[in-house]
């Protein structure tokens, strides 16, 4: 009995009863998580990535044409990153510059 108990009351914190697929618990944290990249942040992390990507393709394929196209794929992925605008429509309020 007592652990049907605990479980109710865990269910009834999470925001309720939700028949037999209960939701997840979305309560709202204190403080808030530091993944958000906005702006030139998420131009920086996506270039550090290509290049990342670019060392693994280096260390890791024989030199030929594979490597070769997948250096000219991730040039032109960096090239598109780096001639975007420095805002996205997924970075708030407000349009892109």
């Amino acid at each position: 009995m007592g652990e049907s108990r605990k479980r109710e009351a865990k269910t009834l914190e999470c925001g309720g009863y939700g028949g037999s697929n209960p939701p997840l618990c979305t309560r709202d944290w204190e403080g808030s998580v530091g993944m958000v990249f906005e702006g030139v942040r998420r131009k920086v992390v996506a270039l550090a990535m290509l290049g990342v990507l670019a060392a693994v393709a280096w260390r890791t394929m024989d030199a030929g044409r594979v490597r070769t196209l997948v250096f000219v794929l991730l040039g032109g992925f960096a090239l598109r990153v780096t001639l975007t605008p420095g805002r996205s429509r997924y970075d708030g309020e407000g349009s892109p510059d």
